[in-house]
């Protein structure tokens, strides 16, 4: 479940109000919307409908708002998050403290800001998906853990051993819990207390952009987290499957380098590459996409767990086996440690997380794809004296050299003639503009989809198009098989958020070439310029 399909009701004796809510709603992409102007009917409609927020006004005849909170506290379970918005033109204290005293998450006052209605509609609903997600997580856990359990309690020669296990299970179950709560309720509170704080009239703009770098650190930091659980439970489950294809070596060391070049710059450590073998030309039949996703969270803890000194990038063979290693000179891992990573969801000590954030996920994801494309992972470390981690992989036979995907230089210099930037939102636009326009002659950007539609019609000297998918009224979807119908060569950039639905198979099959993914990285747009353009 995804934030725009939750269910919604509205509650408010007048219909004007609930006209202006609906339409709001609507315009953002939710569907799911009720409502009421009877406050008598809330309960009903609750026990029907399950909604995921509720938006109450509290000045109602029969029943106030007061009283529905009341009622809901009788019906919404201990310790669930349902969040309740409280919109109402009694814009007292008394009031606000007495709402949210009674239950109400979050108060507004009328005459209300649409844009900061919909904002704090949408981080309410994205708190209760990663609620939902988490008590999903934990009822399969809890099946698993009775499954477990009285498969062994059926054996009684093995009673002792079941209890050892069980018990082993529970602090496992425990631990994992603790920790996904923390690396979800940590960058959330983040993201939900500085997303109040940037809206505040008086801050200076020094202090929003400072708010800003924090939403946008906490953001990458539970995006991460969501992704590494949702990576896991495919793994664990048995449902990703790998998709294999030639790709040359030297393209995914290539890649890796220039994807966490900056990251170690940043962090002040030496970024070492090291060939004992020349890997261009080297071709593995492996999924390239599980590869390098396998060996950039290898890289993402030797670059968490390093201090100081550097990282080394590497690739050997040894007869029909290529190896990729990473080393680095961080705090490393004692030899009973390192058993108990390969086997479990957590960091070396639980303790850890307090100074290092993360899943915990990284080498035992890491392995799992490796699994996958029929590799294996080996870890050598000790106690200050920093790790290595060795993913080995068989060599492919002889190839036709036209499958294969070669490495590519990146075109820095690369220019357009018209490169147009279909994007409705002000903000995305002035990030996205200074990254293209030096890329382009002419840079013209489309703020709706029937103007992309008609720029691109017009003028067939445009070469390059990135149009954000969700445009309003007419998604970037239609747009795109608009477009398609009269100029089937210009190359076509999804704008993505990166969401689990919006895949690169999926904006293929739309008719895209290929998807950015916000915040654009430069590198990786450059080596998709010079996968399209430098031919």
């Amino acid at each position: 479940m995804t934030y725009l399909d939750a269910t919604i009701l509205i509650v408010d004796d007048k219909a004007g109000n609930i006209a202006i809510l609906e339409e709001l709603l609507k315009m953002q992409g939710y569907k799911q919307i009720h409502s009421t102007s009877d406050s008598r009917n809330v309960l009903e409609m609750f026990n029907s409908y399950k909604p995921d927020i509720i938006l109450l006004d509290l000045m109602m005849p029969y029943l106030s708002g007061y009283e529905v909170l009341t009622q809901l506290k009788e019906v919404i379970p201990t310790g669930a998050y349902l969040p309740i918005l409280v919109l109402t033109a009694d814009i007292t204290s008394v009031a606000k403290r007495r709402a949210l005293a009674e239950g109400a998450t979050d108060f507004l006052p009328k005459p209300f800001d649409l844009i900061e209605v919909g904002l704090r509609i949408k981080n309410m609903l994205f708190a209760r998906v990663l609620y939902l997600e988490m008590e999903n997580q934990n009822i399969n856990l809890e099946n698993k853990v009775k499954e477990r359990t009285l498969e062994l309690l059926r054996n009684n020669k093995e009673l002792v051993i079941a209890k050892d296990r069980a018990q082993a299970s529970d602090r496992l179950k425990t631990a994992f819990l603790n920790n996904i709560s923390h690396e979800i309720r940590t960058p959330l509170s983040g993201i939900i207390g500085f997303a109040s704080f940037i809206i505040k009239p008086d801050i200076t703009q020094k202090e929003k952009e400072g708010h800003f770098e924090v939403l946008k650190r906490n953001s990458a930091r539970l995006t991460n987290t969501v992704n590494d659980y949702m990576d896991i439970s495919l793994i664990v489950s048995g449902n990703m499957v790998a998709n294999n294809a030639p790709v040359d070596c030297f393209y995914i060391l290539q890649t890796l380098h220039h994807d966490f070049y900056e990251h170690c710059v940043n962090k002040n450590l030496e970024f070492k590459l090291q060939y004992l073998v020349n890997p261009v030309g080297l071709i593995l039949d492996t999924d390239k996409e599980m590869l390098i996703k396998a060996l950039s969270h290898i890289l993402n803890n030797a670059i968490k767990f390093t201090a100081s000194g550097s990282i080394t990038l590497g690739f050997e063979c040894n007869d029909d086996k290529a190896i990729f290693f990473i080393k680095d000179t961080g705090i490393g891992v004692d030899l009973e440690a390192q058993k108990r990573i390969s086997a479990i969801f957590i960091q070396e000590d639980n303790s850890m997380t307090r100074s290092y954030e993360g899943s915990g996920l990284g080498l035992s994801i890491a392995s799992g794809l490796i699994k996958l494309i029929g590799g294996s992972v080996h870890l050598v470390s000790g106690k200050t004296h920093g790790t290595s981690v060795f993913a080995t992989l068989p060599m492919s036979p002889k190839v036709d050299e036209e499958e294969i995907e070669l490495a590519i230089e990146p075109n820095w210099g690369k220019k357009f003639k018209t490169i147009v930037i279909a994007e409705p939102d002000d903000l995305n636009y002035e990030y996205l503009h200074p990254i293209f326009e030096k890329l382009a002659d002419t840079l013209v950007r489309a703020q709706t989809s029937i103007e992309t539609i008609e720029i691109c019609n017009n003028d067939h000297s445009i070469d390059f198009v990135i149009l954000n998918t969700r445009m309003p009224r007419i998604n970037g979807y239609t747009v795109v098989k608009e477009i398609r119908k009269f100029n089937k060569e210009v190359v076509l950039f999804a704008l993505v958020s990166g969401t689990a639905d919006e895949t690169l198979e999926m904006m293929i099959q739309e008719g895209y070439n290929n998807c950015l993914t916000m915040p654009v990285s430069q590198i990786k747009l450059d080596l998709l310029i010079s996968e399209y353009f430098n031919k």
